[in-house]
């Protein structure tokens, strides 16, 4: 009967032992689902990111606001105009922020500069 016991006490303790070890490991499961959805959400944010670029165009003698300068970026497919207060909010992607900035105007040179030093 004593030796009965003992192994029943064993396989309570070895079955105790095992459940627990099952809830860690599920436990475990969850928590790295839920850091592998929150750094694709990370991943995701930090993706969908851009750069404002707000600004006015004028002339630098007479300090007038140019209506209608065209602003870009040099070589790429992306830009906007300046409203009739010669000002303009340019958004772009955070990797065009070693490129060039133009900014031109009938009857002007073409304006550049570099984008990082306009942030």
């Amino acid at each position: 009967m004593a030796i009965n016991m003992r192994f029943k006490a064993l396989y309570y303790i070895e079955f105790e032992t095992n459940c627990r070890l099952a809830n860690l490991n599920i436990q475990f499961t969850v928590m790295r689902a839920w850091l592998i959805v929150l750094f694709s959400l990370t991943v995701l944010c930090a993706e969908a990111q851009k750069i404002t670029l707000s600004s006015r165009v004028q002339d630098k003698e007479t300090l007038e606001s140019l209506s209608f300068a065209s602003v870009w970026i040099k070589g790429k497919s992306i830009g906007t105009i300046s409203n009739l207060q010669g000002e303009f909010d340019f958004h772009i992607p955070t990797e065009y922020r070693n490129e060039i900035l133009v900014v031109s105007m009938i009857g002007y040179e073409n304006f550049e500069i570099p984008v990082w030093s306009m942030l």
